[in-house]
């Protein structure tokens, strides 16, 4: 069904708004934001820290040295628009384990008989094992890249889980236990070896309590990361919600985003913020709240009751299906795309359109203008 918006324009780009959702919409009184890709522009950062965490993933493994550009802008989206890929560490296992699925069944063999064989130690000390232990296989980078576009389309609805049953009877277990997302930061491979990368080893060590294990490095892909939100808007929205009534529903860890974020954190009750750290302490091993789950949107919103309505900003598909998640627990909840500061910004912009979220906006500065056109174009209708 092909919904009817509102458009209007600002300095940074076009506005929509759906015109059935004007009433709705009108309700706004409290704002919960995803932090990377709304609060921070994060295009090159996460991209890159996945790209270069599965290159080294891959030379460990088969001995090729895959240039982390085969990780492009277009690899990275096409995981992220399913919705089920919110978590980068989930984007570099895919990454990893759909290179691998290029090599032949009897490659795959032995490489499985090999992980079998690496057995306790910390994340490196396992890593180091494997380079002496696996037999050299050649990769080939555009049949790579072609294997993880064709991924992304076959796990669109189901993520991880969908993948691992794709692949696994081929690929086999022993890698996953290997380096399946999932585990502890400090415990598994690929947890470690990505936010390493990511933070660089002083805010590792800051984050997670003991030293960085692969990287000597000082600082990492973060510190690429740029500040989005304005303090114009943030004063605005104050005076539209008669009070600072925010919230952070985000997959960051919590040390992290305070790290990009510097002082704007403080603009968010404490008790209003929830991080990747909240939702895997209140998750089980048989049901992860993470999203595109509601939970975290839920529990940020919770601390604003009673509210007649919340929108969330968010940047992916994952954020829509975490509203739409939301609002079927409780049936007060809206959402606003943003596209301007994500990798691929038509496609994203297109794709929340077709999808019919409620708002779309460049980024999270337009918010108040949004809120104000709802007022206005609602009070004529």
């Amino acid at each position: 069904m092909k919904h009817r918006y509102i458009e209007f324009s600002s300095p940074e780009g076009t506005c929509y708004i759906r015109n059935d959702r004007l009433k709705q919409l009108k309700e706004i009184d409290v704002v919960v934001f995803d932090c990377d890709g709304v609060l921070l522009d994060v295009r090159d950062s996460y991209s890159g820290a996945t790209a270069e965490t599965a290159s080294i993933l891959l030379e460990a493994l088969t001995g090729t040295k895959v240039n982390p550009s085969i990780f492009d802008g277009d690899v990275f989206f096409a995981f992220k628009k399913t919705g089920h890929f919110n978590n980068d560490w989930s984007v570099t296992y895919a990454y990893v384990m759909g290179a691998l699925s290029t090599l032949t069944d009897s490659e795959l063999s032995t490489l499985n008989t090999s992980a079998s064989k690496v057995e306790d130690g910390s994340p490196s000390e396992k890593l180091n094992k494997l380079r002496e232990i696996r037999t050299p296989r050649h990769l080939h980078p555009k049949h790579i890249k072609e294997s993880l576009i064709k991924l992304a389309e076959s796990t669109s609805t189901g993520g991880v889980e969908a993948m691992d049953s794709l692949l696994l009877p081929r690929i086999g277990t022993n890698l996953k236990k290997l380096l399946h997302p999932r585990g502890n930061v400090g415990e598994n491979i690929t947890s470690t070896l990505f936010e390493e990368i990511f933070g660089g080893a002083k805010l590792f060590q800051e984050t997670f309590g003991f030293r960085a294990q692969f990287t000597d490095k000082q600082t990492g892909y973060i510190e690429k990361e740029k500040l989005v939100l304005s303090t114009a808007t943030v004063q605005k929205m104050e005076e539209l919600l008669n009070g600072r009534r925010f919230g952070v529903a985000s997959g960051s860890l919590m040390n992290s985003a305070k790290h990009a974020l510097g002082y704007t954190i403080d603009i968010f009750p404490r008790n209003a913020q929830i991080w990747h750290e909240d939702v895997d302490a209140a998750s089980t091993d048989s049901q992860s709240l993470h999203k595109p789950n509601g939970y975290s949107l839920l529990r940020a919103a919770q601390a604003h009751a009673p509210y007649r309505r919340v929108i969330y900003i968010g940047d992916t598909m994952a954020d829509l299906l975490t509203t739409r998640n939301a609002d079927k627990e409780n049936p007060k909840f809206s959402f606003l795309g943003v596209y301007a500061t994500t990798a691929q910004q038509e496609t994203t912009r297109e794709m929340f359109l077709s999808s019919g979220a409620d708002a779309i906006a460049p980024t999270v500065n337009q918010l108040p203008l949004i809120v104000q056109k709802v007022h206005a174009d609602g009070d004529t209708q």
